[in-house]
């Protein structure tokens, strides 16, 4: 339970995840099929499940795994069957023989399996999942966030996502599965009705994120400032929920005289004061938290050098650029920027930009073209 601003649940998480080598994937899952098509995702993306059966079954079939490989590549999909109901046995009582043989056959098959397609097709989602865990080791697991989803009365949406993940929780607890919510929803959630075996588990998991009020962000800005500072209008409706210091760190710097267009300090992926403003102002808002990277790899080569965006996200397919003073120093800049644009947009890509004032001066306009296009992206992804 990640609560306090969704932006840094999601950094707190990948913090922990990062060092250890696991991947981490954010969804907005609110059920048991939701969730395990998220982890199932997870584990595709991270995971040789072919590898990892064929370790499992050398395991306790007291054989090798290049010699069991060797056999199966030889056998027919009915020959493979007749292998594993001749094993069943042999094997531990929580694995699915089932589930083993469809691993094996896409091995043998040439074709990489797929874990999203098993749990969506599934019957149970819950006990392809619990048979999925017993084959993987510990060190090899992937990592699940989930998100509000912003169609939905975040109240509700809580309720049936806290329901689910108690579940997984109990019956099959190696998965690392995390919730992130505001504070003001988890104390609603706990206000509501009486302690419940619910509840308990989901304080067992209870981390609070530091969040920073109006006072400390002035506080934040007075130091990294070294002067008075007033906080600007368009921010505090965002700072009245919390915001975390990474975002007031961020907005002291892109607040800085003489202009906003200043360079970001000390290793900071983000070029400009303004980039990473923006970027820690979108980790604040549901519908774009954990969806946008600083200075990404567009996919192509501009040029001698790989295109890379300001903002990008990539599976939505949207670029945001943002344009200081130097865009406009000369015609030559100005023409490498469109020309970068059109090659974008050829890939399908759409491509916002906005001067690094508007991040502060007009900050409402540029998160509603932003909400805007993302919710385009996201229907015609749907449709």
């Amino acid at each position: 339970m990640l609560v306090g601003p969704i932006g840094s649940g999601i950094g707190a998480y990948g913090s922990w995840a990062g060092p250890l080598g696991i991947p981490v994937l954010v969804g907005t899952a609110s059920c048991i099929p939701g969730f395990a098509t998220l982890y199932a995702r997870c584990l595709d993306s991270a995971r040789d499940l072919v590898e990892d059966a064929y370790s499992y079954l050398a395991s306790h079939l007291a054989r090798p795994v290049a010699e069991l490989r060797a056999e199966h590549s030889g056998m027919t999909a009915h020959d493979l069957n007749l292998f594993f109901t001749a094993n069943e046995s042999r094997l531990p009582s929580n694995s699915s023989t089932q589930l083993l043989w469809r691993i094996c056959e896409a091995g043998r098959a040439g074709v990489p399996p797929n874990s999203e397609t098993w749990v969506k097709a599934g019957p149970n989602s819950l006990a392809v999942l619990i048979d999925l865990a017993a084959l993987l080791p510990a060190s090899g697991l992937a990592a699940a966030v989930v998100t509000p989803d912003p169609a939905s009365d975040i109240g509700a949406w809580f309720q049936a996502a806290a329901a689910a993940a108690v579940v997984l929780a109990v019956h099959a607890p190696t998965f690392p599965i995390a919730i992130a919510i505001p504070a003001s929803v988890w104390t609603g959630y706990l206000a509501e009705g009486s302690e419940d075996r619910m509840k308990a588990i989901l304080r067992e998991g209870l981390i609070e994120l530091p969040m920073l009020g109006r006072m400390e962000v002035e506080q934040v800005l007075r130091r990294v400032r070294q002067e008075p500072v007033e906080i600007p209008l368009s921010v505090l409706p965002v700072i009245a929920e919390g915001v975390p210091d990474t975002f007031a760190t961020a907005l002291a710097h892109v607040t800085a005289t003489p202009t906003r267009s200043a360079t970001a300090e000390g290793d900071d992926l983000a070029r400009s004061a303004a980039e990473r403003f923006l970027y820690e102002f979108l980790q604040l808002l549901p519908a774009t938290v954990g969806r946008f990277e600083l200075n990404a790899d567009a996919g192509f080569r501009f040029g001698p050098r790989p295109a890379e965006v300001d903002l990008f996200a990539r599976d939505l397919g949207i670029a945001i650029e943002i344009d200081g003073y130097y865009h406009f120093r000369d015609e030559e800049n100005y023409r490498r920027d469109r020309q970068k644009d059109w090659e974008l947009q050829r890939r399908g890509i759409l491509v916002l930009r906005f001067l690094a004032d508007d991040i502060i001066l007009r900050l409402e306009e540029v998160r509603d073209r932003i909400l805007a296009s993302v919710a385009l992206r996201t229907a015609e992804s749907t449709a």
